[in-house]
């Protein structure tokens, strides 16, 4: 099945998914809303801190 869309819409679909295999492992984004990190910063944060390849990380 080819999903079509803007990248923007791709990027939130993923951090959807990569959210969800966070809180599967009962991680919980938290955001420091003093300097607004970005969500790849966020999501690339958490990942490493659940220990996930790097190969999941680099595909955000």
């Amino acid at each position: 099945m080819v999903q079509h869309g803007t990248a923007t819409e791709g990027s939130v679909y993923n951090a959807e998914l990569f959210n969800q295999l966070l809180q599967s492992k009962n991680i919980h984004i938290s955001v420091d809303r003093s300097r607004a990190p970005t969500i790849v910063e966020v999501l690339e944060q958490q990942g490493r801190s659940a220990g996930l390849p790097d190969a999941v990380i680099s595909s955000i």
